[in-house]
């Protein structure tokens, strides 16, 4: 079958995803959801390979169990990193029903897989649609990639989803004439992504510094209602300049694993309410103005300093090279190098929208 060594080749490709992504996100727990997706993913292909190869009875067992079993789990685990708990009675169901029908329908299983494909996949699309904010447990570096992985994943179930509909009408109308081919030609075209994404990775992946931020005991504020009131205008300019202070004192920006909600317990208040303050009074989101602290903290070394650009980056809590140039570009108008020229040495300052109020 032209099915067997491509999905060989594909789960090879996401296993040299995997170790991309190692070496780019660490071996941080807040990560493991991404290894872990990849991982059901590669034992999946797997499995799909050698299914179409032998017509064992375990394994035409547990290709359609691991097919419902890994879009709920990967929704499970992808909010682990916004720190939120979806109701597992609620997510089991896809599995229960196909143990059911396993048992007693088995006509209702190809319906049951595509159903739960398509669902999950509109899902983690419009997970990765939300702000970046929603990843509380993540590092601010990190979050433009995880809304890319939501979607990326939520992509992949959709056209999983699509494909299986189609090899299930083609059984149905063609006795399965074509399934081969569909099934083919959908591993050739994850080929070509994954090839795609492995060379674009490898080329902007940087080596990581490993400086540590100061981590003096920081003041704490009370816990801050998140209802609208009267007040909550002022609260939230109250907010942002307690968070300045803390940001600026202790130079947290500079710490490379900084989260939302790490942040949030420095404050001692709710990752939310941090987010909904920094939303109202700068119109940006927390990962934004993290950055603007950490680029006005490399144009004052590149001023200052004869160090090189990579060592500075690492040095104010940038770890890759992409979202450090995207970001510099975009708060300064010029790369790095550019900057460090300049004729006139006029001095950083935070754009508008990022810039915290030193007024009373």
């Amino acid at each position: 079958m032209p099915s067997l060594p491509l999905s060989f080749i594909v789960a090879f490709l996401l296993l040299i995803l995997l170790l991309r992504f190692s070496k780019m996100l660490g071996t941080h727990r807040q990560y493991w959801s991404i290894y872990i997706f990849l991982l059901l993913l590669i034992g999946m292909k797997i499995v799909v390979g050698f299914r179409w190869s032998s017509n064992h009875e375990l394994l035409r067992t547990l290709q359609p169990l691991l097919a419902v079993l890994l879009p709920s789990l990967t929704w499970y685990l992808f909010n682990q990193l916004r720190n939120a708990k979806p109701a597992r009675w609620l997510h089991s169901l896809p599995l229960l029903l196909m143990l059911g029908a396993w048992q007693y329908w088995h006509e209702a299983v190809d319906v049951i897989i595509v159903f739960t494909y398509l669902a999950y996949g509109f899902a983690l699309i419009s997970l990765a649609l939300k702000t970046p904010d929603q990843w509380v447990m993540s590092r601010f570096d990190a979050l433009p990639f995880l809304n890319k992985a939501a979607a990326t994943a939520g992509i992949l179930f959709m056209i999983s989803g699509l494909v299986d509909t189609i090899v299930a009408f083609d059984f149905a109308w063609y006795q399965g004439q074509h399934a081969s081919t569909v099934i083919a030609t959908l591993h050739a075209l994850m080929i070509v992504i994954l090839g795609w994404v492995i060379a674009w990775m490898g080329y902007t992946t940087p080596p990581f510094s490993t400086n540590e931020a100061h981590r003096a005991a920081p003041k704490t504020l009370k816990d801050e209602a998140v209802d609208p009131d009267p007040q909550q205008a002022l609260d939230y300019q109250l907010l942002i300049k307690q968070l300045d202070s803390l940001l600026r004192t202790q130079a947290l920006y500079c710490d490379p694993d900084l989260s939302l909600n790490r942040l949030a317990r420095k404050l001692g208040i709710p990752a939310r309410t941090v987010s909904a303050a920094v939303n109202s009074v700068l119109s940006c989101n927390v990962s934004q103005l993290i950055n603007a602290y950490r680029v006005e903290c490399i144009t004052q070394q590149l001023d200052q300093s004869e160090q090189s650009i990579t060592e500075i980056m690492g040095n104010c809590g940038f770890q890759t090279k992409s979202n450090f140039n995207r970001e510099f570009r975009r708060l300064t108008g010029m790369n790095p190098s550019e900057w460090r020229k300049r004729a006139v040495k006029t001095p950083f300052e935070m754009t508008k929208a990022l810039t915290v109020s030193k007024t009373d």
